[in-house]
């Protein structure tokens, strides 16, 4: 269906579409529009100010009754009038919109970023100079200090409770959240202001985030992750529960595991008869470089054959060499 600007209830019709729409941004219980005007026009729960305006109706949803929030867009202010709470002065000159949990940042075509909403962990940047939540958007700083507004942005990306940009140097900066080490800077402190993604000062290409971790694409091609690694998030071949505050390089392809002699991606019986073939000297080496030494005695040999058919009978779950030795003899 069509997002209604103008919605008359009585008639149960919508008068007026919204239209001129350059760009969108999600999150779990409101939606952000770009308008081709540079203006921004935002709708659903208005929890913390999420909506960037005033609006005084309640509506219901399933276990809870919100106590702001907009059925149809409204305009994000720039300013609001202090005496009447009303919109002073609509936010223009927008290039690009995304959505927190409860949070929400545009990025100007010139560059400056400014967000608002919920700033529980300090996610809109600002120095918790708004305190828990900011009905108008506010600056992002540049520093702890807040010396100057964060400026010269290209890219940035909204996490659950966390915010990151790319500069125009390839800076990757991020600020709110910081479980698991979800801003890349090495601890699991907050931030209410950007900080540097270790080892991304430059070279910082584009930004994701997610619940607790982030992705950045560099300018080389490459990829790397930090953050949670709960579910294999980071694409560095385990999976984990342990915080990783640093960038990691996402692999190219899966780990192969220990005992994969043919490199197919699984142990099988063909990796146990290459094993064979190596320790009757019927061939000189095994090329892929996966641990191979499954008893830790130092060689390949048919004992380490006995174990990966153990493997494939299901009688040893998984083959962890304790030596670690690499195939070659």
């Amino acid at each position: 269906v069509d997002v209604c600007q103008v919605y008359d209830s009585d008639i149960d019709e919508c008068l007026e579409p919204l239209t001129e729409v350059t760009g969108v941004a999600l999150s779990s219980h409101r939606t952000c529009a770009v308008i081709a005007d540079g203006g921004i026009k935002c709708w659903g729960d208005n929890g913390g100010g999420a909506l960037g305006a005033p609006s005084d109706r309640s509506c219901i949803r399933p276990f809870s009754v919100v106590d702001s929030c907009s059925t149809t867009p409204i305009e994000v202010c720039k300013s609001l009038n202090d005496d009447s709470g009303t919109c002073s002065e609509p936010l223009t000159d927008v290039g690009a919109i995304v959505a927190g949990w409860s949070h929400t940042c545009a990025l100007a075509t010139s560059g400056r970023l400014v967000c608002w909403g919920g700033n529980s962990f300090g996610q809109l940047g600002d120095g918790e100079r708004c305190g828990q939540a900011c009905r108008e958007p506010t600056n992002v700083c540049a520093d702890a200090e807040c010396s100057a507004p964060l400026a010269e942005v290209v890219s940035l990306t909204a996490g659950v409770f966390s915010t990151c940009a790319v500069t125009t140097a390839g800076g990757v900066k991020c600020w709110g959240s910081n479980f698991f080490g979800a801003l890349g800077d090495g601890t699991e402190t907050r931030r209410s202001t950007p900080v540097d993604v270790i080892g991304l000062s430059s070279g910082g290409a584009a930004v994701a985030a997610g619940f607790a971790h982030a992705c950045a694409l560099t300018t080389a091609g490459s990829v790397q992750c930090w953050g949670t690694n709960c579910c294999g998030n980071l694409g560095i071949g385990t999976i984990d529960f342990d915080p990783h505050p640093a960038p990691l390089d996402v692999l190219a392809e899966a780990a192969k595991p220990a005992g994969d002699a043919d490199c197919s991606g699984d142990v099988t019986s063909q990796d146990a008869l290459l094993v064979l073939q190596l320790d009757a000297a019927l061939i000189a080496a095994l090329t892929c470089p996966v641990p191979m030494d499954l008893n830790g005695d130092g060689e390949v040999n048919s004992i380490d054959a006995v174990l990966i058919l153990q493997h494939v009978a299901g009688l040893i779950p998984v083959l962890l060499p304790p030596g670690g030795a690499m195939m070659s003899q």
